[in-house]
């Protein structure tokens, strides 16, 4: 019974990650060509399970050569995950050069070579190899069992090693987004974090139940759901990939370099003295006092530029050196005063004033407030005046 729910596990996966890609490779919005790594990574993941699904039915009694042609694709999966977040996070437009292809192709190249001795067999002797199972790999010295143990360990390691650069990668990106925009929810990638994490997890688990199968300690029940835990992720995976939209779309006439959007740093040559510094955190102070510029919700560092006259290094140089602060933190707290005047006079609903103050949801409304205010908005509201002027 449970061989046949692993089974159906397997042929939803491989259902649900090709149409997924399908829709992904498609360079015109929203994804404007920068998806292509997360397609790239589940067509590989779809047409393994499609193997996993060919193989129960015994394709391999009668198409024996069929067997272990995904095998080298799985070493595909770390780099193409780690193209998507590149590609996602970065401000210039991706490109499609012979050299990147070389640079995150060529696990797939090792794999072919790792799984060449197993291709050479002869039809019988694959089907004779595959009746053995994962557990005579351990005792079998021959190239093609060295050949897929190869895989399976370098898979992994090649894996786990792109997982340690993307989430390094989205750390960097945090910082940017923060310096650049004053909402970042739909900019944050903060689910690919979680998603990832379980894919590390899944990963992991996956060469510790090859490794069991190899020696023979893998139970019965093993497969069956580590396939049911694998539609779990892969579905969220697929979920958050299909809605997550550039963070840096690109508009008409204006090709961003990342030197342009992410100021260089510490200032090193920057001509920007004290006294412009000064002049310039007056003038932002005004923007959001009087003007009031932080109710716009899609408000970035760019808009604020425009609006001031002032370059977008400028800006940058003195809300971090001068008022110790990255713009979402300084447009936020903008945010926060307002709110609070509001809150004490306003009867309208907590979501009401957050949409009012420039927030596009009560939970970033909720965590900014507790952040710059110390409370939530419901608990300053309900503690009145006088405790609030006291406390505040």
């Amino acid at each position: 019974m449970l061989e046949y729910l692993g089974v159906a596990a397997s042929a939803m996966v491989a259902g649900m990650c090709i149409f997924t890609a399908a829709l992904l490779f498609d360079r015109k919005p929203p994804w404007r060509g920068r998806a292509r790594g997360l397609a790239v990574f589940m067509l590989v993941t779809g047409l393994g399970s499609v193997q996993d699904v060919l193989l129960a039915a015994g394709v391999q009694r009668v198409a024996p050569h069929f067997i272990g042609l995904a095998w080298p694709f799985a070493m595909l999966k770390g780099p193409a995950i780690y193209v998507y977040v590149r590609e996602m996070t970065s401000p210039a437009s991706p490109t499609c050069t012979r050299r990147n292809l070389l640079s995150f192709g060529w696990p797939l190249l090792l794999g072919i070579a790792l799984a060449t001795p197993f291709y050479l067999l002869d039809g019988q002797s694959k089907i004779d190899f595959m009746a053995r199972g994962e557990a005579a790999l351990s005792a079998d010295r021959s190239l093609a069992a060295l050949g897929v143990l190869g895989i399976i360990g370098l898979s992994l390691a090649i894996s786990l090693a792109c997982l340690v650069a993307v989430f390094r990668l989205l750390r960097r990106h945090m910082r940017r987004v923060r310096d650049l925009f004053s909402n970042i929810e739909d900019k944050s990638l903060s689910w690919a974090r979680w998603v990832l994490l379980i894919l590390s997890a899944a990963w992991i688990w996956g060469a510790a139940k090859s490794g069991e199968s190899v020696l023979g300690l893998a139970p019965g029940w093993q497969e069956a759901v580590a396939s049911a835990l694998e539609l779990g992720w892969l579905g969220a995976l697929c979920y958050f990939g299909v809605l997550q939209q550039p963070v840096f779309p690109e508009q008409p006439g204006d090709l961003e370099k990342p030197g342009e959007v992410e100021p260089a740093p510490k200032y090193s040559r920057s001509a920007l003295d004290a006294a412009r510094m000064e002049r310039i955190a007056d003038k932002l102070q005004r923007a959001m006092d009087q003007d009031q510029l932080f109710a716009d919700a899609s408000l970035s560092l760019r808009d604020l530029s425009d609006r001031l006259g002032v370059s977008e290094n400028y800006i940058s140089q003195t809300l971090n050196d001068q008022l110790g602060r990255n713009f979402f933190d300084f447009v936020n707290a903008s945010r926060i005063e307002a709110a609070k005047r509001l809150l004490r006079e306003d009867r309208k609903t907590v979501l009401d004033i957050a949409l009012a103050v420039g927030f596009n949801s009560r939970s970033t409304f909720n965590a900014a407030f507790r952040k710059h205010a110390g409370s939530t908005p419901s608990r300053f509201r309900a503690s009145g005046p006088d405790r609030q002027d006291t406390a505040h």
